[in-house]
Parts: structure tokens; C-alpha cells; sequence
């Protein structure tokens, strides 16, 4: 009894790998690489290589000195810079190049507590800083108040 359990159990994980597999939906591969490159997809994650399969749902991410190039079945590119990031999915071309996102120290400190893109988070230190000036200029203003 002990064996057909075995048997059974065995069975059912390799029928779900397979099927794990059967639905990833490649739909592209990496045409270009240098420096390096990882990609995640949720689960696993590892360093890209030259011609490997673009899976719908992927995470590609370039360090300081990485680029990569994603050719897509429906004759898309795109293409990251060092320090960018981008999910891969099933859209149109121009989603999918609106959809990277830099991801070096800078734009960490830039959106820090916007909860938004680098540009709300640079918004908001020009304008704390802009309203730190006028505060100066208003308490060092040594001009008296009324003409009394």
C-alpha cells in the first residue's frame, strides 16, 4: 500500500512540473547582453544569457554596468540601460517601453515616501525646498513692521 502511495504521490509532482512548464508562455528571447542582467519570475530567479527565452510575467533587471535587449515575437525591443528594470508581458509595444523604470540610488532616493515616480519625488524636494527659502527670507527680513 505504502508503494502505490509513493507511486501516486510521485506521479502527481511530476505531472504538475510538466504542467508548470507546458504554461510558461515564451513570448520572446534576449537578443543583446553585457554585464549583468538578472531575471526573475516570481518564484526563481538567475542571470540572463544570450538567447535565452523572454516568459510572459518575467522580471528583467540591469545593474550599474548591465544592458539588455528583449526581442519580442511581435517585433518589439526593448531595450534597458544600466541601473533600468522592466516586467515583461503580453501588450503593446508602447506599454511595454512607458513600463521601465530606473532603478538606481537615485530614483530610490527620489521616491522615497511619495509612494509615486521619481518626478512626484523630485516635485517634492524642489518644492520643500522652495518653501524653505521663503520661510528664510520671511524670519531674516529685519524690516520693522509698521512705520512706528
Amino acid at each position: 500500500m505504502r508503494v502505490k502511495s509513493f507511486i501516486v504521490i510521485c506521479s502527481a509532482l511530476f505531472a504538475a512540473s510538466a504542467f508548470a512548464q507546458q504554461n510558461q508562455n515564451v513570448i520572446g528571447k534576449v537578443t543583446e547582453l553585457a554585464g549583468v542582467v538578472t531575471v526573475t519570475d516570481g518564484v526563481r530567479g538567475g542571470t540572463a544569457t544570450l538567447g535565452s527565452p523572454v516568459v510572459d510575467g518575467t522580471r528583467y533587471v540591469t545593474s550599474s554596468n548591465g544592458r539588455v535587449t528583449l526581442r519580442l515575437d511581435n517585433g518589439c525591443d526593448i531595450k534597458l540601460e544600466p541601473n533600468q528594470a522592466v516586467t515583461v508581458r503580453e501588450r503593446p509595444c508602447a506599454a511595454l517601453i512607458a513600463s521601465i523604470q530606473s532603478v538606481g540610488v537615485a530614483a530610490v532616493l527620489a521616491t522615497a515616501g511619495t509612494g509615486g515616480s521619481a518626478a512626484a519625488g523630485a516635485i517634492g524636494v524642489v518644492a520643500i525646498g522652495a518653501g524653505g527659502l521663503l520661510l528664510e527670507d520671511q524670519f531674516l527680513d529685519n524690516r520693522p513692521i509698521s512705520s512706528n
